[in-house]
């Protein structure tokens, strides 16, 4: 592997693994409404044995006029 590496070498910025996953849910309960959630999940773990984890919810509401 070629390019910047963490303290001593570690290896913490390079990717062993990603995972990221989405989903999502709009509903239009009337023609100038648009309402809905976004979820996502994500996980990294790195050559130098860190990882970490993301949980998230949005939520939306768009009135077009």
């Amino acid at each position: 592997l070629l390019g910047v590496t963490g303290p001593a070498g570690e290896g913490n910025f390079y990717n062993k693994y990603e995972t990221l996953a989405l989903a999502n849910l709009i509903w239009s309960p009337v023609p100038f409404v648009d309402t809905g959630f976004e979820f996502f999940y994500g996980n990294r773990g790195t050559l130098g044995g860190k990882f970490g984890q993301a949980l998230g919810l949005d939520y939306t509401f768009v009135m077009k006029f």
